[in-house]
């Protein structure tokens, strides 16, 4: 038991360092749906390539669903009628 809270703390402290990099994107999105403004552009494509593995391999969240974060890269899933969102996933 001891040893699965040592793991869940670490999981817990890696998502929060996750966040506070990703910590002035946020305020962009206040502003615009998308990095690049209205519709995603190859800023948007760059930064989504790298987070759709996180959802495949892991339950467990790097985002929560009131992250602004977390709306655009629902939006980044949903482009292309959902291909990204298609791949085998977790819900977060």
């Amino acid at each position: 038991m001891e040893l699965l809270l040592c793991e869940l703390a670490g999981r817990k402290g890696t998502a929060d360092d996750f966040r506070a990099a990703i910590a002035p994107t946020p305020a962009t999105f206040c502003r615009r749906p998308f990095l690049a403004g209205a519709a995603p552009a190859y800023a948007d494509f760059i930064v989504f390539a790298g987070l759709p593995w996180t959802r495949n391999v892991s339950d467990f969240p790097l985002m929560e669903r009131r992250d602004r974060v977390y709306g655009w890269f629902d939006r980044m899933l949903g482009r292309f009628n959902g291909l990204a969102r298609q791949s085998p996933g977790y819900l977060w």
